[in-house]
């Protein structure tokens, strides 16, 4: 190799950079925005529950996905990790 070559390079790859970050379940407001099932959803409804005797407290999401306008509702634990949009 010469130090007359030229050297190009073309990037045609992202830098793997995500546009989702993990927060707890128990941080999700309405009217914000997750992904599920790889499928960006909107928050239309939370509501949390208090731990009862033998258990954890929960939080129930009711979710219309953008593209399909379907509803979701989802029951889950407050320290399960969701993927929310940024």
């Amino acid at each position: 190799m010469s130090d007359s070559e030229d050297h190009q390079f073309d990037s045609k790859a992202d830098a793997g950079a995500s546009k989702t970050y993990p927060q707890q379940a128990g941080t999700v407001r309405k009217n914000g925005y997750l992904v599920i099932k790889n499928r960006p959803c909107k928050v239309v409804e939370v509501s949390t529950s208090k731990t009862g005797k033998h258990g954890h407290a929960s939080v129930t999401l009711l979710l219309v996905t953008s593209s399909m306008a379907r509803s979701l509702k989802i029951l889950s634990h407050l320290l399960t990790t969701v993927m929310f949009l940024m």
